[in-house]
C-alpha cells in the first residue's frame, strides 16, 4: 500500500499536478469515486489522508449507479441512534494532577509509537499549513463621521465577532491583508498611513475599540512548524504598535464576544529525532533505540507550547514560560495524539497575562457562541498497518469536539463525538443547550447527516440523529437556523434538504428540493427566504457557472426554489471557500458578491431581493484615475452613501445608490 501511495503521488508529479495534502486526498477519492471533503486537510496530515482514502476506496467504492437517494418518507433514519455510545467516547477528559503527570504520560504514549523515523504522525494531527476561514462583515452607517451608525458584523452567531482582513471605524478602512497596515480615510478617498507589521500569512483583525488586533501564522519561525502572532495596534491617531504576543504551534481560528478576544491555537513537541540511514533492521532498530533515549531525556519544554511578549519597541516582556498551566491541560480517556489545542484569552491590556485553557488533542475548525467555544477535529486510525487491507473497515472518520467556557480564565466544559467528517464552522450550532452537528461518512458510500447533543455538564450526549442525506453525495453547505438545519449535498443535482430539530430526541427530515447545481453558502434574509451562493448546472451534473438562488423555506416539507440569478459562464463566486466576502445590507435588501471570470478578476454582482425575485442592479469594476484593468475584490463595505469595494490592489469607491464611480484609491 505503501509503494502505491508513492507511485501515485510520482504520477501526479510527473503531470505537474499538485502533491499536497490535499490535492492527493481529492484524487484518491476520484478515483474511488468517492464525493470530496470541501476543506482543506493538515499538510502533515498527507500520508495518513491518502492511506485513509485508499482504504475506504478500496473497502467502500461508490458508482453513480449506486443506492437511491432517499425520499422523505423511507430514507433517512431519524430520531435517537445506535451512535449513543460513539457520541459520548470522548466525553470526560481527564485532568492531568500535576507537571509530573502530564510528561509522564507524554513519555509513555510516546515510547509504545516512536519508531525508526520519530512519531507516527498519522496519531493525530500535527498542525501544519491549515487556517480556519474567518467571518465576513458588513458595516452600514448613515454618514462618515465618528458618531456613524454602523451595522453589527455579519457573523454565523450574532454578538460573535471574527476576524477579517477588512476593519472600518466609520471614519477609517483598515486592510491588512499582506502582513501590512493599510489606513484608508474614507472621506477623503485615500491612504492616510501604511504600517509594515512584518507578518506573513495573515488571518484577520478585530477592531475593539481605539484597538485594532491582528492575528496571523508564521509557519517557519517555530521548531513547532511555526508561530501564531498577535499584534496590538493602537488606531486612535496614528496606528502605533503597543504589544505583540507569539504562541508556539498553529492559530486555528479567534472569537470576540463582549470586547474580550479568543484564539485557538494547535501545537506539537519539538523534539529532534533521528531517521534510519538505511532500510535494513538493523539500521531501524539503532534509529528507534536513540529515539527512546531521546524521549526519555525529554522534558516539558519539548511537549508543550509556550508563549513570549514583546512590547511595541521590541523588548521582551516575557520570554518562552508555558503557554498552560499543566492544572489546566485536559487529556482524553482514548488518545488522541501528541498535538495540545489551547484557548487563550487575551488581556489587551497585558499579553502576559492572557488566561488559557488546553486539551491534548488537535483542532481543526472553531464554532463560536456567546458563552462558548467548540473546536473540533476529524480524526482517523492508526494506520501503521495499512497494508493489511483485511483489516475491518474501522478507519471510519470521526469528529472529536471539545467545548470551552469563556470569560477572563476560560476552562474546559465538555467533549462529544459524531461519526463522520465536518467540513467547517457552519456545520456546528448550538441552540437551546443543544449543540447540532452536520458530517458526511463514507462506512458503504457517502452519505451524511445531523446529530443532535445535549450540552450535559462534562458531556456531549447524542440525543438523536438524522442520516442518510445525500447518498454518494458531499455536504456543499450548511446553516442552522432556529429549530431548522438546511443542508445541501451535490452529486449531479442540489439536494437541499430541510431538518426539524424542534425535537432533539426525535430530529426528523422534513422536506427535500431537488435543483441542478448547488448552493455553497446559505444565508437567511427573512422569516422563510434563503439566499443561496454557489453554482448553477445542468440536470445531466454539469456546472455552468456562478449563481444565487432565492428559496422559499415557509414550509419546511415543501422547499421551493423561487429565483435564480446566473452570473455567466465559467465565472465563480468567492463564497466555496471564504464566506467572509458576502454583505447582506438588509435596510435595502440587497447582496453583494464579489464574482470572477479565470484571470480577469473578480468584479461586484449586486443583486436585490424585491418581493420574491431577484434583480441584478448593477455591477461594480475597477474604474478612475490610475484603476487597473483589473482587480481581485473581495470584500465590500458600505459607509454612509458609499460603497467600498476592497482588493489586494486598492479600494473602489461608489455611490451607494447609483454604483457609479466616486474614486479608486490604489494600494500601491
Amino acid at each position: 500500500m505503501t509503494d502505491d501511495i508513492e507511485r501515485r503521488l510520482e504520477q501526479r508529479a510527473g503531470r505537474g499536478e499538485p502533491t499536497g495534502a490535499d490535492h492527493v486526498w481529492r484524487a484518491a477519492r476520484r478515483e474511488a469515486d468517492v464525493p470530496v471533503p470541501r476543506r482543506n486537510l493538515p499538510a502533515a496530515a498527507a500520508a495518513a489522508a491518502m492511506a485513509a482514502a485508499l482504504l475506504i476506496g478500496a473497502v467502500a467504492i461508490s458508482t453513480g449507479d449506486g443506492p437511491r437517494d432517499p425520499d422523505i418518507d423511507s430514507g433517512p433514519t431519524h430520531g435517537s441512534a445506535p451512535e449513543l455510545v460513539v457520541a459520548q467516547s470522548a466525553s470526560s477528559l481527564v485532568r492531568y494532577d500535576d507537571c509530573a503527570t502530564v510528561l509522564d504520560d507524554l513519555k509513555e504514549q510516546a515510547l509504545e509509537r516512536v519508531g525508526p523515523y520519530g512519531l507516527d504522525a498519522s496519531v493525530g494531527y500535527y498542525p501544519g499549513y491549515y487556517v480556519q476561514a474567518t467571518a465576513e462583515r458588513r458595516f452600514d452607517v448613515d454618514s462618515v463621521s465618528a458618531q456613524a451608525k454602523q451595522s453589527e458584523t455579519n457573523t454565523q452567531e450574532a454578538g460573535v465577532d471574527e476576524p477579517d482582513v477588512v476593519e472600518t471605524d466609520g471614519e477609517h478602512l483598515f486592510d491588512v491583508r499582506g502582513g501590512t497596515l493599510r489606513v484608508t480615510d474614507i472621506g477623503a478617498a485615500r491612504v492616510t498611513a501604511t504600517v509594515p507589521l512584518h507578518l506573513v500569512d495573515v488571518m484577520g483583525a478585530v477592531l475593539i475599540g481605539d484597538r485594532l488586533v491582528v492575528f496571523a501564522n508564521e509557519p517557519l519561525s517555530s521548531p513547532r512548524q511555526g508561530e501564531a502572532k498577535v499584534v496590538v495596534i493602537d488606531v486612535s491617531g496614528r496606528p502605533t504598535v503597543t504589544e505583540r504576543l507569539a504562541v508556539d504551534g498553529t492559530l486555528v481560528d479567534v472569537r470576540a464576544v463582549d470586547d474580550q478576544v479568543h484564539l485557538v491555537t494547535v501545537s506539537a513537541p519539538t523534539i529532534e529525532f533521528t531517521y534510519a540511514a538505511g532500510y535494513d533492521d538493523a539500521a531501524e532498530e539503532s534509529a528507534t533505540a536513540a529515539n527512546k533515549e531521546r524521549i526519555r531525556a525529554s522534558t516539558l519544554a519539548d511537549w508543550l507550547p509556550t508563549r513570549t511578549v514583546t512590547d511595541g519597541d521590541g523588548d521582551v516582556v516575557s520570554l518562552r514560560t508555558q503557554l498552560t498551566d499543566c492544572a489546566d491541560i485536559r487529556h482524553p480517556k482514548e488518545f488522541a495524539g501528541f498535538d495540545q489545542t489551547t484557548l487563550v484569552t487575551l488581556d489587551l491590556d497585558d499579553l502576559s497575562a492572557s488566561g488559557s485553557s488546553s486539551v491534548q488533542a488537535s483542532s481543526l475548525l472553531v464554532y463560536g457562541t456567546t458563552d462558548s467555544v467548540y473546536t473540533a477535529t476529524t480524526q482517523y486510525e492508526d494506520f501503521a498497518g495499512i497494508e493489511d487491507t483485511t483489516r475491518p473497515a474501522s478507519s471510519e472518520p470521526h469528529t472529536d469536539i471539545h467545548r470551552f467556557v469563556l470569560g477572563d480564565d476560560p476552562a474546559y466544559a465538555g467533549s462529544g463525538r459524531v461519526a463522520g467528517f465536518v467540513g467547517d464552522q457552519f456545520g456546528l450550532s448550538e441552540h437551546d443547550g443543544y449543540l447540532r452537528v452536520a458530517s458526511t461518512t463514507w462506512e458503504a458510500g457517502a452519505e451524511s447527516r445531523v446529530t443532535v447533543l445535549r450540552v450535559d455538564g462534562g458531556e456531549l450526549v447524542e440525543t438523536g440523529v438524522v442520516d442518510g442525506l445525500g447518498l454518494n453525495e458531499d455536504i456543499q453547505g450548511v446553516r442552522f437556523v432556529g429549530d431548522l438545519g438546511y443542508v445541501v449535498t451535490f452529486r449531479r443535482t442540489d439536494p437541499l434538504y430541510v431538518v426539524d430539530l424542534r425535537d432533539p430526541d426525535a430530529p426528523r427530515l422534513a422536506g427535500k428540493l431537488q435543483v441542478p447545481g448547488y448552493s455553497e453558502y446559505l444565508h437567511p434574509i427573512a422569516d422563510g427566504l434563503v439566499l443561496g451562493v454557489g453554482v448553477d448546472g445542468t440536470d445531466s451534473g454539469r456546472l455552468t457557472g456562478a449563481a444565487m438562488s432565492l428559496f422559499d423555506v415557509h414550509d419546511p416539507a415543501a422547499p421551493t426554489r423561487v429565483d435564480l440569478e446566473a452570473f455567466g459562464r465559467d465565472t465563480a463566486s468567492k463564497m466555496a471557500d471564504d464566506h467572509h466576502a458576502f454583505t447582506w445590507d438588509g435596510d435595502t435588501r440587497t447582496a453583494y458578491v464579489p464574482v470572477g471570470l479565470f484571470a480577469a478578476g473578480h468584479r461586484i454582482e449586486v443583486v436585490r431581493v424585491e418581493d420574491d425575485s431577484l434583480t441584478l442592479i448593477g455591477t461594480v469594476w475597477p474604474s478612475g484615475e490610475g484603476a487597473p484593468g483589473k482587480a481581485a475584490f473581495d470584500r465590500t463595505v458600505i459607509v454612509g452613501d458609499r460603497l467600498l469595494s476592497v482588493s489586494p490592489e486598492g479600494i473602489q469607491v461608489s455611490d451607494l445608490d447609483t454604483l457609479e464611480p466616486i474614486a479608486w484609491v490604489p494600494y500601491s
